[in-house]
């Protein structure tokens, strides 16, 4: 083992230098078969201070660093023991450390670099010291806060072993937790997604307030979600909030999206316990893994930290091409290219339809390599897993349908897919389908096993997966497929022109590994493998270029949602926007694009609309319109028609719609119904929803810090409202309080 520093720390009564690893693995068989017991050194004081319980918050302090706003106490073991809110004169005992699972702290040395910058090195060890490595920690005090950076550096062979953040707070009867949570559902029903049963919701009754902090208790969430559990247990934004109503004060955790994730998950206990743990690095002497993270105080809102992290990392939220409002609306998944009543689309706030008509003969072959003027086969096959003939299909064909929805008004999205490809692949090759007076491309089994094979996602125990119609996924990671997409986008660009943009279909395919490549840096099950999260980046990042480079737009349909996916994209479709966590999770990563949740049918809404309805608009989320032709989604009738129009105004006014970060700045008394503030094109949009039975309302509003110069004309809609009314119950005198009525359960108002 190399030489890593001095040492400052003992244990045991044992000077702790450079100890062979063999002589070290002794010592420690020696201890554990002795009656002594070996305490690692984050539940022990160094032996000159007093001995404290390894959950205590009181910890031998080694150093004090302060600033004019912020001051921390670091003890001897390298952890954060107390934080202190200068402008609040609040200082609060905490317990913050990084550790690795199953190792404990065999030498700990604290530097201080420069004023206000402290570095802690440890060197972490197991028990029968097999496994080692180095964790550098920095520690700046910053205007508003600590920033943490962590470096992990391994020693001898690859091991992973979770990394754990952790930070323990005294838990008072008033304090609260958030995070960007989609609440776990009361309700489940069952899906059967490609032969994976998972849960999902997608009745009204699971719904819950994702903007309702709760107590601290036993809860694990993963970071975008997992496969295995229906992607429900999820956190979309790495944060967390622990509020102090009762001191109006909040402090936060906030981790850097711009860091390589992997995958992580945030536990809590019902004691105070906070633990982000990163899975699945790979801990070696040639990976240096690095992430950061910073803890400050904010007022006691969820509404601040969202706005701290927008400013502080505004590429994860701002779409990267701003005409994307232009495209916001209820919207659509159809092939239909037909007539549409413009009026009434119009009046709905109709916005796009992600064309659903197939246009490509199969998965993954989206722009054939064909002349101008040679037409195709288009496949319209969709789980049957019997072949299917669509129509004649040419370039000119595609455009000509670009061009008739501009006309009316409206936008037109191509369909693409990062991962399935093909149509009935067999595996291994069938050699019969080899023909070659036919052109490669027309067989998505000659093209795969032909040229594409090398980039086939492998599973463990050399599994390949498939799914809808027996397409294979694929690892857009790889430089085959990754070279193969760029050329279908390129293709696109060149020879559909018109098009608006494209929608990339189900990024719950970048979860799990390749393991049959090696990244360098990750581990699962003791192996070395491609963890897919990193084939999203290194796709996304020349498509994203690509696409906006050319002006045009890129929504997806997450499945999984993670905040550094969502840098690439300008917004969101997501196809369980129905299910209740799922829309909580999405609407979280769209503080400043546009949304569109999923309406599978009219069953699904029909039991209580103005829910539906007023949910979506809670959440800054147009939901899918009623359309013809509907693939899997909300069919256009009567009934459904006149919902949508009763709410069109709404719709219409949440174009452009931002959320606003001031805290506390909106408040219905009781919490009789829920209120939520946009900034949009339109002026300040306030929806006041849900107030199911009630007639009227008391709502609080900071007008001031809505509308900067304080002068405005405010006006009122209610559901099936054609137009706003001016409203003169807020003034610039007695603004901040007002008696509303409500109609169906909700008012709207809008200041301009």
């Amino acid at each position: 083992m190399k030489n890593l520093g001095k040492v400052k720390s003992f244990r045991c009564g044992v000077q702790s230098n450079e100890i062979p690893k063999g002589v070290w693995r002794l010592f420690c068989m020696l201890l554990f078969l002795s009656p002594i017991h070996v305490f690692p050194v984050d539940e022990i004081a160094i032996r000159k201070k007093e001995i404290f319980p390894s959950d205590s918050l009181v910890k031998a302090v080694s150093h004090v660093v302060e600033n004019d706003k912020i001051g921390i106490e670091i003890s001897e073991t390298g952890k954060i023991v107390r934080i202190t809110d200068k402008n609040r004169q609040q200082s609060y005992p905490i317990n913050e450390a990084t550790e690795i699972e199953g190792l404990f702290s065999y030498q700990v040395q604290i530097d201080r670099e420069n004023e206000g910058i402290f570095k802690i090195t440890q060197i972490m060890r197991d028990s029968m010291g097999d496994r080692s490595c180095k964790i550098e920690k920095r520690i700046s005090l910053l205007n508003d806060g600590v920033h943490i950076e962590v470096h992990i550096l391994g020693n001898d062979y690859p091991w992973s072993s979770p990394i754990h953040t952790k930070l323990k707070w005294n838990v008072h009867e008033s304090t609260k937790f958030w995070t960007a949570w989609g609440k776990e559902n009361k309700k489940k029903t069952t899906l059967n997604l490609d032969g994976d049963k998972t849960s999902e919701a997608t009745h009204s009754d699971v719904w819950e307030d994702p903007l309702v902090p709760a107590k601290f208790g036993d809860m694990e969430l993963s970071y975008g979600g997992r496969r295995e559990d229906g992607f429900v247990k999820a956190f979309s934004l790495p944060l967390a909030t622990i509020l102090q109503p009762d001191k109006k004060s909040s402090l936060n955790m906030v981790f850097s999206p711009r860091d390589t994730i992997i995958n992580m998950k945030m536990k809590t206990t019902v004691d105070g316990n906070l633990i982000f743990s990163r899975l699945n690095d790979r801990i070696d002497p040639d990976n240096m893994i690095s992430f950061s993270y910073d803890l400050f105080f904010k007022e006691d809102d969820w509404r601040p930290v969202l706005g701290w992290m927008v400013e502080k990392y505004p590429n994860y939220f701002n779409p990267p091409n701003s005409r994307v409002h232009e495209f916001a609306g209820t919207s659509s998944y159809s092939g239909y290219n037909g007539d549409m009543d413009v009026k009434k689309y119009k009046d709905m706030a109709y916005g796009f339809n992600w064309y659903a008509v197939r246009n490509w003969p199969y998965l993954g072959m989206f722009m054939p390599p064909v002349d101008e003027g040679e037409t195709w086969q288009s496949w319209t096959g969709f789980g049957s897993g019997t072949a299917t003939t669509g129509r004649t299909v040419s370039y000119q064909i595609i455009r000509d349908s670009h061009k008739k929805m501009h006309k009316q008004g409206f936008h037109l999205l191509e369909y693409f897919n990062l991962n399935e490809f093909g149509y009935q692949i067999k595996f291994p090759y069938d050699s019969t389908f080899t023909n070659t007076s036919e052109p490669l491309w027309k067989e998505s089994n000659n093209l795969l096993h032909q040229k594409l094979k090398p980039a086939i996602r492998y599973e463990e125990n050399n599994r390949v997966r498939f799914s809808w119609n027996r397409c294979v996924i694929m690892d857009p990671g790889h430089e085959v497929y990754h070279k193969y997409l760029m050329g279908q986008a390129e293709r696109i660009i060149k020879n559909i022109p018109e098009f608006d943009g494209i929608c990339i279909d189900r990024l719950d395919w970048f979860e799990g590994f390749n393991y049959r490549e090696d990244d360098g840096i990750s581990m699962i099950n003791g192996k070395q493998a491609w963890a897919l999260p990193l084939s999203l980046h290194k796709i996304m990042k020349p498509l994203s270029d690509l696409m906006h480079k050319n002006d045009k737009v890129i929504f997806y349909n997450p499945h999984l949602s993670r905040l550094d996916f969502a840098k690439y994209f300008d917004g969101i479709f997501d196809e369980h926007g129905d299910r209740g966590n799922k829309i909580n999770l999405s609407a979280l990563l769209a503080l400043k694009k546009p949304i569109v949740g999923w309406i599978h049918n009219q069953e699904t809404i029909e039991g209580q609309p103005d829910h539906w309805m007023q949910k979506y608009l809670y959440l800054g989320v147009y939901p899918m319109a009623p359309y013809p032709e509907a693939n899997h989604s909300l069919e256009a009738s009567e009934w459904a028609d006149n919902l949508f129009l009763d709410y069109g105004l709404i719709f219409k006014a949440l174009r452009g719609k931002q959320w606003i970060f001031e805290p506390n700045v909106a408040k219905v008394e009781n919490d009789a119904a829920k209120i939520n503030v946009f900034k949009t094109e339109n002026g300040v949009l306030v929806p006041i929803v849900l107030g199911k039975d009630k007639n009227e309302v008391n709502v609080h509003l900071k007008l001031k810090k809505l509308l900067s110069d304080g002068k405005f004309k405010s006006y009122i809609a209610y559901p099936g409202d054609k137009k706003w009314s001016r409203f003169n119950g807020i003034s610039k005198s007695n603004g901040e309080k007002v008696n509303i009525k409500l109609k169906r359960g909700a008012v709207f108002l809008l200041f301009k």
